[in-house]
């Protein structure tokens, strides 16, 4: 029987790790929304609305919710950005949390209600965090950290980008994005004549090559729901790596 119950143990503990920080007991349900995979706890209900997902909270003081992150090629496409939108004023903190549990914070902002009138935006660069991208598991969130709240918040237009891609003036668009089925990238200063799209553990899933243009069609209609990836290319010369959501 102490047998039993130490091996009980262990596996309350390790679900807790990876299911929430600080209450082990919150039982979580799955959301498949935006392609990417987000767990919630009864504090949190969730549905989805014009491709938006809206969260009605009524949670104690830490409570968060999670997003899946570690199917991400996070080495190349550290940067996560989304836009909230909130009616209230909103103090959310992010933190990282590996695949044994540890967490480290990487955010932690205040969004002032005169300015929520419109989606405001959030980027979380994981790059600052001490924990190697291949064992970083996932996010959590957490809406006022530390205290009881009712209240709401939306999220849309989730992206995960290079360095590159998130420092510098891009000329590359993908739209629409997330994709009804078809997606357009077009630039209006440099030509292209190969795209190759991977998934998002890094595998290659569909390739296109044509004749130098500075915009192309790719039929995505095939692919699973999910975020991709884009390498765009000129002959030898990869000029862009972009992100999509299916």
């Amino acid at each position: 029987m102490k047998n039993l119950l130490s091996i009980l143990g262990f596996f309350l503990f390790s679900i807790s790790s990876i299911m929430a920080q600080a209450d082990s007991s919150v039982d979580s349900q799955r959301d498949d929304v935006l392609g990417l995979q987000w767990y919630t706890s009864d504090a949190y209900q969730g549905h989805v609305h014009d491709e938006d997902y809206h969260l009605h909270i009524d949670k104690d003081a830490w409570e968060p919710f999670t997003m899946e992150v570690s199917f991400m090629d996070l080495e190349s496409f550290p940067i996560i950005e989304m836009k909230l939108y909130s009616t209230n004023e909103l103090d959310i903190q992010v933190d990282v949390v590996s695949k044994t549990g540890k967490t480290t914070t990487i955010s932690n902002k205040e969004f002032e209600a005169m300015y929520l009138r419109e989606f405001q935006d959030l980027s979380l660069d994981l790059r600052t965090s001490n924990i190697a991208f291949d064992e970083i598991s996932h996010l959590h969130f957490y809406v006022y950290p530390g205290q009881a709240y009712k209240g709401h918040l939306s999220i849309k237009d989730i992206s995960v980008k290079s360095v590159d891609e998130a420092s510098s003036a891009n000329n590359f668009t993908i739209f629409p994005n997330p994709s009804n089925g078809n997606i357009t990238v077009s630039n209006i200063s440099a030509e292209f004549d190969n795209i190759k799209i991977f998934d998002g553990r890094g595998r290659l899933v569909s390739t296109k090559n044509m004749s130098k243009t500075s915009q192309e069609s790719l039929d995505v209609s095939h692919l699973q729901n999910g975020i991709y990836f884009l390498q765009i290319s000129n002959g030898d010369q990869i000029l862009k790596l972009r992100s999509f959501v299916r």
